[in-house]
């Protein structure tokens, strides 16, 4: 049984990004579990899948009176909805409908853990007296030894609001540059710049993005300079000149900007 996630696993999610390759990953596991062995579809199960997820995303459920109603033409509207399901749902409504899923027996639990493990989502579906998740809690010490790379983006998040605490205002700008060359990555999904650097594929992003481009200029500027300014995830004899005040600015727009893209790419 699931009811809700609590108001702690909300916030702790807040910036987790769902990319476009995972959603489409689910949205072909959804695809293979309408179907019985002889290719014929589970109408039923379809019918409870959508009606769930609309539940969630605050959509009209259909309702029918006979079976015979349910496999007439508005088959096709569900085989519809169920294309949408994963695209247009914010990250608090993925978990949700997920695990709504799962409590009632319409996905299955190890796979929904493998598709996100594969995809480097920093949490997992739990099944025990209730259904929820667990969360993967990102300490300095387990997970920024080398701060050039990340396990995602909240785990890059956390650790610069680590470093804003502790006055390492070189090391907050460093670390929103790393946050946002994973965000591009996420949004081009293309494993050809996995080990690239941002100025490599800056323009493709700059043409992907839903961001505005006054948005795209400013992130060009923090990368730009982390590669200048001294300490900033290189070594340098020379004095760093960003100032608090700057820090707290990159680090506050810096999340603003991961929320805006992430709103972004649902409607596209």
């Amino acid at each position: 049984m699931f009811l809700e996630l609590t108001s702690k696993e909300k916030r702790d999610l807040k910036y987790e990004i769902i990319s476009p390759e995972t959603r489409k990953v689910f949205t072909r596991y959804l695809r293979n579990e309408i179907y019985d062995e002889e290719g014929l579809i589970k109408v039923i199960k379809l019918n409870r899948i959508i009606n769930m997820s609309h539940n969630v995303l605050n959509k009209p459920i259909y309702v029918y009176d006979t079976i015979e109603d349910l496999e007439s033409d508005d088959v096709g509207w569900h085989l519809s909805c169920l294309e949408l399901i994963f695209k247009v749902c914010n990250t608090i409504q993925f978990v949700e409908i997920i695990l709504d899923l799962i409590s009632n027996d319409l996905i299955k639990c190890n796979v929904v853990n493998k598709i996100l493990k594969d995809h480097s989502v920093s949490f997992r579906v739990i099944v025990q007296d209730e259904v929820g998740i667990e969360i993967i809690n990102f300490t300095e010490d387990d997970q920024f030894e080398n701060s050039s790379e990340h396990v995602n983006i909240r785990s890059g998040i956390i650790r610069m609001n680590l470093l804003l605490g502790e006055n390492d205002y070189t090391g907050v700008l460093a670390a929103s540059a790393n946050i946002l060359e994973t965000l591009a990555k996420d949004v081009l999904k293309n494993p050809v710049i996995d080990d690239k650097s941002f100025g490599s594929f800056f323009d493709s992003y700059k043409k992907n993005s839903t961001l505005p481009p006054e948005f795209i200029d400013y992130i060009h500027s923090i990368y730009k300079r982390r590669n200048s300014e001294p300490l900033s995830g290189h070594g340098s004899t020379k004095t760093p000149t960003i100032t608090e005040r700057e820090a707290i600015v990159i680090s506050e727009l810096t999340k603003m900007f991961v929320l805006t893209e992430n709103k972004l790419m649902t409607l596209q």
